[in-house]
């Protein structure tokens, strides 16, 4: 799986969960709503309860027809109140039967009480006994609703905060998973390639990461071991052309050492050669010199000291000729040279050039 579907998934898990989280807010603040509307409703019936207990005393301390209205109007209202709320549990259903059918009672006995004779004691204390049970009695049940609505509210406040800790924890697990998951992996993964790095960067070719893995740091450590394996064919390749190219110097070296020798061997044969008939030329120009000097005329000894400056001449070309094969292989040593001395030299006297070239 590549990291950014991971991270993806780590980011729809926290919308996810943040979504659950606004959603159970949300039911719970309708929860609490709804019970709030209820306790209103349940505190306006434990009103009307306890005025309908107080306009009873209030009848029975002086009964008009005024007080019997006020007493009809509230026992009305607090039917009214009573049928109004929609509990849920069975327990505060029941009740509210209850307070119905007790405010039903109540007003039927207030109705007999009203319809009484005062010459009628006996029956008119069993009503007014009565209707004061049914009175504390409905006062009671109204205070036994709006005590268990206020117990259902705050177990509701209470549940609703634990589904919100609970679904935050769990958010939080999840995303400290993901987090390890994620992290743990590419932190592995991270270390392989920089250790990979390091061993190569030390000269080790050979090392291979070999990461298993399919994400963007798989295809990284893939292209570095590919890297390494060109990095190392190319420098075996490198280092067998280093040794072909030393055989091959080394090969023509001993060439060049060989025909160097065979050159100077020549040099020398090829010298030796033209000695000799110098030699024999200068021999003979000698000795007409010498033996036959009378006998010469002035024009001939002039030509044979010539043909005799030749022979030096020509013998110095040689041996000039001989060292200049001998230059190149011989060590170089530099140092300076007097130009304008050379130059005059060279310009006067073309002998003198070649024995100093030479």
């Amino acid at each position: 799986m590549r990291i950014r579907t991971k991270l993806a998934c780590m980011v729809a898990s926290a919308f996810l969960a943040a979504g659950a989280i606004v959603a159970v807010i949300w039911i719970s603040s309708n929860d609490l709503e709804r019970l709030q509307d209820q306790q209103g409703q349940v505190e306006a019936l434990s009103s009307s309860a306890s005025q309908l207990g107080t306009l009873t005393l209030q009848y029975l301390l002086g009964p008009n027809p005024t007080a019997a209205a006020q007493w009809r109007a509230t026992a009305a209202q607090a039917a009214a109140d009573a049928r109004t709320p929609s509990f849920s549990g069975k327990t505060k259903q029941s009740l509210q039967g209850l307070e119905v059918a007790t405010i039903q009672r109540s007003t039927g006995l207030f109705e007999h009480l009203v319809a009484s004779t005062p010459g009628q004691p006996q029956a008119r204390s069993v009503l007014v006994e009565a209707l004061q049970l049914q009175t504390q009695e409905i006062a009671a049940t109204a205070s036994q609703l709006q005590q268990l609505n206020r117990q259902d509210t705050t177990q509701a406040i209470a549940a609703a905060d634990q589904r919100v800790l609970i679904l935050a924890g769990a958010l939080l697990i999840t995303q400290v998973l993901l987090a390890l998951w994620i992290g743990g992996g590419m932190y592995r993964a991270l270390g392989a390639l920089e250790h990979g790095a390091q061993a190569v960067g030390a000269g080790d070719l050979s090392y291979r990461i070999g990461l298993r893995r399919t994400d963007e740091l798989g295809q990284v450590g893939s292209a570095f071991d590919s890297m390494t394996a060109s990095l190392q064919a190319a420098s075996a390749a490198l280092r067998q052309a280093n040794s072909n190219l030393e055989r091959r110097v080394a090969a023509r070296t001993a060439e060049l050492e060989a025909a160097n020798r065979d050159l100077g061997a020549f040099d020398f044969s090829i010298a030796h050669d033209l000695r000799s008939p110098l030699r024999s030329i200068d021999g003979y120009s000698a000795i007409l010199l010498e033996e036959n000097a009378d006998e010469l005329s002035d024009s001939a000894r002039e030509m044979l000291a010539k043909v005799r400056d030749g022979v030096q001449r020509m013998s110095l070309l040689i041996d000039g000729l001989l060292r200049l094969s001998r230059a190149g292989r011989l060590e170089l040593h530099i140092r300076e040279v007097e130009l304008t001395g050379l130059v005059q030299r060279e310009h006067s006297d073309p002998l003198t050039t070649w024995r100093c070239w030479c």
